[in-house]
């Protein structure tokens, strides 16, 4: 599970400085900021993606006590290239 924040991936690998990082990314150590063409660069990384919404799996109490909302999860498998 990744933050998905924008319909594109954005990613800058030039800023260095960690405060700036922080601001733009939401952590200095990160250099992008994952989008909803998320699925096609896992597909591109050469896995096959299945997506669920967690809520659809994780219900009522445990969704409140792991603080579930509804959020995607990326069920990736390797493709073989045969």
């Amino acid at each position: 599970m990744v933050p998905l924040r924008d319909e594109k991936t954005f990613e800058d690998s030039s800023i260095t400085d960690p405060a700036e990082r922080k601001r733009i990314f939401g952590e200095a150590d990160h250099v992008r900021r994952y989008g909803l063409d998320i699925n096609d660069r896992l597909e591109e990384a050469g896995f096959k993606v299945e997506v669920f919404l967690l809520n659809d799996v994780v219900t009522g109490d445990n969704s409140a006590r792991f603080g579930i909302k509804n959020q995607r999860v990326f069920f990736c498998k390797k493709r073989n290239f045969d």
